[in-house]
């Protein structure tokens, strides 16, 4: 429910596959923690956290943990508040931040946080509004896979007003999360392949896969890691994951399945595409006049 690490051991070299997101963080989160005189100096305060949603398994809790690694944060992890009844969620949201005050600096994160109980909520929102950046080196990140079920209070200005998409990685981003977990291993497989096998597969997942096969071979008796075990570890890790996905909703089709997973890339798919079929046809018609 409740996890602290002071300073976790997390670099940024760590983080794959979303290095415009965590550039983002670095840009809300860093520089008001080292440097929160020139804040102070300014008269500005600085922004009090930010809303993280897209996909589970999407790294938004490892770039949290690099965010407080990089700045010498604390970060207080608050899990399954959505499972807390009744004073029980108010409770846990006053203790995070009441910990988070006691530590020189702190990053509080509420992990796959969805629709919470009222009383969880409203401590939540007056911690919010009580919280003062810059006389308190404290920040929230809320992580969510579903934006539209969080309470619309939480993200009025003044208090997490700043949201970052996390979206599936692309084949350059499970390229790069594939060769930092194949770093220290005896790895013989091409990895840009393995990446387009594992098309659709979250950030997590594809780490996973690195582990899972590093174990067939090792269960093989072999010391390097091949594409054999690679495509083995594919279908106990990815596949694996779909069909029990699939398995817990039965009234939905695979396809659909699939499409609701992956909502967030394709909607920003369609979008580029859009509007890069506007710019073309705009080009054809001047090349016409």
């Amino acid at each position: 429910m409740l996890r602290i690490e002071d300073c976790p051991e997390v670099p940024y070299s760590a983080v794959g596959g979303c290095i415009q997101q965590l550039d983002k963080l670095r840009d809300l989160l860093e520089t008001p923690f080292l440097y929160p005189e020139k804040f102070a100096k300014l008269g500005i305060e600085p922004v009090k956290g930010a809303v993280l949603w897209g996909p589970r398994g999407s790294a938004q809790v490892l770039c949290a943990r690099a965010i407080a690694h990089n700045t010498g944060a604390s970060i207080i992890r608050v899990s399954q508040l959505g499972d807390c009844r009744g004073v029980e969620g108010a409770k846990v949201v006053r203790k995070a931040f009441e910990t988070a005050r006691t530590k020189p600096s702190a990053l509080v994160v509420f992990e796959e946080m969805h629709k919470a109980e009222d009383g969880a909520l409203i401590e939540l929102v007056s911690q919010l509004d009580n919280l003062h950046a810059n006389e308190e080196n404290t920040r929230v990140l809320v992580c969510t896979d579903e934006l539209d079920s969080l309470e619309p209070s939480l993200m009025r200005l003044g208090r997490l007003e700043r949201k970052v998409e996390f979206c599936l990685p692309d084949l350059q981003a499970r390229t790069h999360i594939l060769q930092i977990h194949t770093l220290h291993m005896h790895c013989a497989a091409r990895l840009e392949l393995v990446a387009r096998l594992c098309h659709g597969a979250t950030g997590a997942e594809v780490s996973n896969l690195c582990f899972e096969a590093e174990g067939v071979a090792k269960r093989g008796d072999r010391r390097r890691v091949e594409e054999k075990d690679f495509r083995c570890a594919i279908d106990r890790v990815i596949q694996a994951n779909q069909l029990k996905i699939k398995a817990d909703d039965s009234s939905e089709s695979y396809g659909q399945l699939s499409l609701r997973r992956t909502a967030s890339a394709g909607r920003a798919a369609q979008r580029s595409l859009g509007q890069r079929s506007l710019l073309g046809e705009r080009k054809s018609r001047g090349g016409g006049l």
